[in-house]
């Protein structure tokens, strides 16, 4: 009879199955390939499957293109070297190929900035002898012979444009291939999203939270001189007829139907002029108790209108939204900090599509501590313990 020491058996199981591990993570690795001349980028992945497949990652850059196409060369020019044009990912099944899925990045050949997503639209897996990769002939993978312009497969279908960007080099309007665009407005040094839009175009929205950070990149007009407290951040307005603080906002299209929301203090009534006013809905905040606060919630709807004129007698409004009626808004206030002798801006309120309020309160590390609404309820609260 053989005996076994059974400490010593332990171990040898505890190595033999380290070794399968081990054998079966080296299986998995994945391998990179640089098969242009041109630069040093990664053009390929490989990654070997369990059930004997390899999934492949195509990469192509703007020096893996021959000269003919605007964007391309400009890239070049402009040593936009490092981003992708083109990604595709394949599966090798039995010494067969076969394109999975693909996408495309095009980009302005003026300004060098992204103007266009386009995406594969296929139903299911195609062979690679009937695609065509965009600096290939149909059916030749790249770098393994001769290039060619840019000229992508009819597989590919355009997904997302980008129409607009700030002078900060940041989107301000994209749209679908659908046609349905989405628009951003940003803060006086183009950092921080205030408001975020959906299904409408830049030229028929604005927003405002009258906050000091804003006074160059707003897009309403008003008077510096007429800042008050607010429900939101650290500033509001005061309309003033008297005084000429108004606010006011032109460029509208007098076809469209408008919504226009904000939140006041005051019992005297906000004019309106220049359009036609269809509707006017009203409600008061409230606080833990459910008692009446001096803020109210007002949205307008009108129509008729190129430009329009906001005036009152002694109101403090905030959070001025403006969009057509089809549209969703939300908006976002910070407040200004120090933060390594360096200027940062903290979140402090978020306000969803409805107008309602989110606040976030921070200890002393920046880490948010609670969630309140609009009146100041808690909805949420995060504890952090120390590990020992």
């Amino acid at each position: 009879m053989i005996k076994y020491n059974k400490h010593r058996l332990f171990l040898l199981l505890l190595v033999f199955f380290a070794l399968q591990s081990k054998s079966q993570s080296i299986n998995e690795e994945t391998s990179c390939f640089y098969q242009s001349s041109k630069h040093n980028y990664t053009t390929k992945t490989e990654t070997p499957g369990s059930d004997g497949s390899t999934e492949v990652s195509i990469l192509i850059y703007p020096e893996d293109y021959a000269a003919g196409a605007a964007f391309t060369d400009a890239m070049v020019n402009k040593r936009l070297l490092k981003y992708p044009i083109e990604m595709v990912s394949m599966v090798v099944v039995n010494g067969q190929t076969y394109i999975k899925s693909g996408s495309i990045t095009q980009y302005n050949s003026l300004t060098g900035f992204k103007e266009a997503e386009m995406a594969l639209e296929i139903s299911e897996p195609i062979p690679l002898a009937s695609f065509k990769f965009s600096n290939s002939v149909t059916g030749q993978l790249p770098f393994t012979g001769s290039t060619t312009a840019f000229s992508p497969d009819s597989h590919y279908k355009t997904k997302v444009t980008y129409d607009l960007y700030s002078n900060f080099n940041k989107p301000l309007q994209i749209s679908t291939a659908s046609g349905i665009s989405s628009c951003y407005l940003y803060d006086d040094n183009g950092t921080y999203v205030l408001a975020e839009i959906s299904n409408a175009k830049l030229e028929d929205v604005a927003y405002t939270s009258f906050e000091p950070y804003t006074p160059g990149n707003r897009s309403w007009v008003y008077s510096d001189e007429a800042y008050s407290s607010g429900i939101t951040g650290q500033g509001g307005y005061n309309l003033n007829t008297a005084l000429n603080y108004t606010v006011s906002r032109s460029g509208l299209n007098t076809s469209k139907t408008y919504e226009l929301t904000y939140w006041k203090r005051g019992e005297n009534t906000v004019n309106i002029a220049g359009a036609t006013v269809l509707s006017t809905e009203i409600s008061r905040a409230t606080n833990d108790d459910k008692e009446a606060t001096d803020w109210m919630f007002v949205r307008h709807t009108f129509t008729n209108a190129s430009s329009i004129s906001i005036s009152g007698s002694e109101i403090d409004i905030d959070e001025l939204r403006l969009c057509p009626v089809e549209a969703r808004m939300k908006t976002y206030t910070y407040k200004v900090m120090m933060t390594n002798w360096t200027e940062d801006m903290e979140l402090t309120e978020a306000g969803d599509v409805s107008g309602r309020i989110l606040r976030y309160e921070y200890d002393g590390l920046d880490r948010i501590l609670n969630i309140k609404d609009t009146y100041y309820n808690t909805l949420e609260t995060t504890q952090y313990n120390l590990r020992h």
